[in-house]
């Protein structure tokens, strides 16, 4: 026995004085303990506690031996027993466990051997249990390795060793477990199993499609396709509607390895659509199970409606079967969601003339407001003043600035000042300073030049890809004269400008509650001959000109649309997602346009499960340059295999109704095993370097993992230092005396008074 005193040794003996001698002097002098030996007895069992207490504070301690268990856990061995681990012949898991079974010590009670696919298994299991685990589910390997990290530091394993082939689902969690595991000094050997599958496969792995769309639209589709293994054999995605089997589209091509975008088209109707992408099954297929992807998409009825004005009536030069005004108009009826009634004059002339709807020659430009009122946009392409009363003037005005419509001016011989349009109310209107009529127009040929900052507008968005956008800008067609202009205005911007003048070409502003465009060249014939013809993807194809006048009254047209559908357009990047994926939200407030007035509202969104509290709130957040809210929200992975709906609410200023929207999305069920089934034994090596461990060859090396270290009989006890006074017997002895010296001291006391 030795001492280990808590305190230093001169302090230890001071306080012995002090403690003896306190409760000495306190006896002596106490007035109320006369008899003697009641005197002596107290003290006595005072400075029997006291004696005690220093005892303790003396700390003496000796060194007593423990026997180590008779089979210390040596090593952990994490199996996988995922989906991907039953390809193979033999299967993945029974190359693994054959390894295993030639690698274990005889005393294999000293390994722990833990199967794990979409958790880690609560208790071990024998090698025989093992291989008639039947395999599926997930490969959740980092929420295997952080629940194994803890048991093995509990229980003194040197190692934790992982047989899998690698096709993690949890990237972000594995990361996390092996920096833990390195930092606790746990090193994590690995064990690559499978080699590449022979059998092909395909999967659908998203879509990508407009969840809410007017009625009568024709969507694009984009089908994301994996492919593996299948020989450049031809794949085809057919696009059908689920509820009657129709094909509505459908798309072939050269099934290479890797991912694959297929565009696809779907014709709506009036109602809510329920589509679903199916991939045909090649020869020898893997497995079909994730060739076929179902959604929904939202039909909303209201109709843009467009009043345009044509100048020229006559065929086109170049595409003689098609007259001027059909370049337009049909590029706006195709979409299917916008009605456009075509007005044209009897003969182009700078005074007077007839204005007459093209299909009902009796009617013209509107008589009255309420006629008016009925469109969404005006344009007007080269048409004389004189034509208009002062009311109809007026009421386009109106139309744009008090209910939110569009208007756009259309260069030509009698457009702009050349056409003595700034002597005119519509000169507000239009978002340029137009030169006077004797400085009218020029015949010069001139490509657009379309600024970086002007590039990101609406009217330039032609395709999801910055680069293939870039592409196909750069591919527009040079005009061939066009309107003087002076300027645009303070509150304009420019989206093209001349290529040697200082003088913008296309221009756009809000004006009141609605928006107005200025187009200095021309868009059917003349000037645009080129334009309206060549910008396309090859002959006779000018599909860039009609997405360009799509976008541009569309977006001429969307607060006054406002008023007729949802105030809150909301939307997800992809129909569908896995548990734990980020799904990027976007939504819109289509009444509103100005930053400053989008500042003060508030757009937050949630996830509906279905349960009965509601679920953390995510804000969106703006983004001023593209006018939305935007923010993303994580998946939890319990909802795996189910429908959720995401619930979006818009609070603005005081007085303001707040406005709804809801967006469904699946959150995929199915793992992503075979979605690639390749083995990825690099992300095991990355666990094993990263931690300190090996990659495994030979069983041999897993053997020399596992083996318990040799000790003589010398090494297998292991000496502890315990306090000699840490016993109970000595505590109830302090709690005796001081309970005794309690009732002693009240007795005498008592017997005084």
């Amino acid at each position: 026995m030795t001492f280990s005193p808590a305190i230093p040794t001169h302090l230890l003996a001071l306080l012995m004085l002090v403690l003896v001698a306190v409760p000495m002097l306190l006896i002596l002098r106490s007035p109320r303990l006369r008899h003697p030996r009641t005197r002596a007895a107290i003290l006595v069992l005072r400075l029997a506690v006291m004696a005690l207490l220093l005892l303790i504070l003396a700390n003496p301690v000796t060194k007593v031996g423990r026997k180590r268990p008779r089979t210390p856990v040596t090593g952990i061995v994490l199996v996988d027993t995922s989906r991907s681990m039953g390809l193979g012949e033999p299967t993945r898991l029974h190359q693994g466990l054959d390894f295993l079974e030639a690698s274990l010590p005889e005393e294999k009670d000293s390994v722990l051997l833990l199967p794990f696919a979409g958790e880690l298994a609560r208790a071990p299991l024998a090698l025989p249990e093992l291989r008639r685990l039947p395999v599926g589910g997930r490969t959740c390997l980092g929420a295997a390795l952080g629940r194994a990290l803890p048991l093995a530091v509990g229980t003194g394993a040197r190692s934790i060793t992982v047989v899998s082939d690698g096709r993690v689902d949890d990237p972000q969690q594995l990361a996390e477990a092996a920096a833990a595991a390195a930092a606790a000094g746990v090193p994590v050997s690995v064990l690559p199993v499978g080699e590449a599958p022979t059998s092909p496969n395909l999967a659908v792995v998203n879509a990508l499609v407009d969840r809410q769309v007017p009625a009568g639209s024709r969507i694009p589709v984009t089908c994301m396709v994996r492919a593996w293994g299948c020989r450049e054999q031809r794949a085809e995605v057919t696009l059908v509607d689920a509820e009657d089997g129709r094909v509505l589209d459908r798309g072939a091509f050269p099934a290479l390895d890797g991912m694959h975008q297929i565009g696809l088209t779907a014709a709506l109707g009036k109602e809510d659509a329920h589509l679903e992408l199916r991939l045909a099954p090649v020869e020898g297929e893997l497995s079909t199970e994730d060739n076929a992807l179902p959604f929904a998409v939202s039909v909303t009825e209201p109709r843009l409606r467009v009043l345009y004005m044509e100048g020229s009536n006559h065929r086109d030069k170049r595409w003689t079967d098609t007259w001027e005004y059909d370049f337009i108009r049909d590029a706006l009826q195709e979409t299917g969601s916008i009605d456009v009634d075509v007005f044209t004059v009897d003969e182009q002339v700078a005074d007077g003339g007839r204005l007459f709807h093209l299909d009902r020659p009796e009617s013209g430009y509107p008589a009255s407001r309420e006629g008016l009122f009925g469109y969404d946009v005006v344009i007007c392409s080269d048409i004389n003043r004189t034509i208009f009363t002062e009311d109809q003037l007026s009421w386009t005005v109106e139309l744009v600035a008090e209910r939110g419509g569009g208007f756009c001016m259309i260069g030509g011989y009698t457009a702009f000042g050349a056409g003595k349009w700034d002597r005119t109310v519509w000169e507000q209107l239009i978002p340029v300073d137009m030169k006077t009529e004797s400085e009218g127009y020029e015949w010069e040929t001139v490509s657009p030049v379309i600024p970086e900052v002007a590039a990101v507008h609406p009217l330039w968005h032609f395709d999801a890809d910055p680069a293939a956008n870039r592409r196909i800008l750069e591919a527009h067609p040079p005009f061939l004269g066009f309107n003087l202009i002076h300027r645009a205005k303070p509150a304009a911007k420019v989206l093209a400008w001349h290529e040697k003048r200082e003088m913008p070409l296309i221009c756009v502003q809000p004006y009141g509650r609605g928006r107005s465009m200025a187009f200095a060249s021309d868009a059917a014939g003349g000037w645009g001959e080129r334009y309206q013809t060549e910008w396309g993807e090859g002959e006779r194809d000018n599909r860039h000109y009609r997405r360009f006048w799509v976008n541009a009254v569309r977006w001429l047209a969307e607060n006054s649309m406002s008023t007729h559908r949802t105030q809150l357009l909301a939307t997800t990047e992809a129909i569908r997602c896995t548990p734990g994926e980020t799904v990027a939200l976007r939504a819109r407030k289509l009444s509103l346009v100005r930053p400053e007035e989008l500042r003060r509202w508030r757009v937050e969104a949630w996830l509906d499960s279905g349960g009965e509290s509601r679920p953390r709130t995510v804000v969106l957040r703006l983004n001023e340059q593209s006018g939305t809210f935007e923010g993303n929200l994580v998946m939890p992975a319990e909802l795996a295999g189910t429908a959720p709906v995401i619930r979006f609410r818009a609070e603005g200023p005081e007085g303001a109704d707040p406005d709804e929207a809801e967006v469904g999305i699946r959150v995929s069920a199915a793992d992503r095993e075979l979605a690639d089934p390749a083995p990825d034994p690099g992300v095991l090596r990355q666990i094993a370097e990263r931690t300190g461990g090996r990659v495994l060859e030979a069983p041999s090396e897993l053997a020399a993992l596992v083996r318990p270290a040799p000790r003589d009989e010398a090494d297998a006890r292991r000496l502890y230092t315990v306090p000699v006074w840490d016993r109970g017997w000595v505590w109830g002895l302090i709690v005796v005396l001081l309970a005794g010296e309690w009732v002693l001291r009240k007795t005498a006391l008592f017997g005084a008074t």
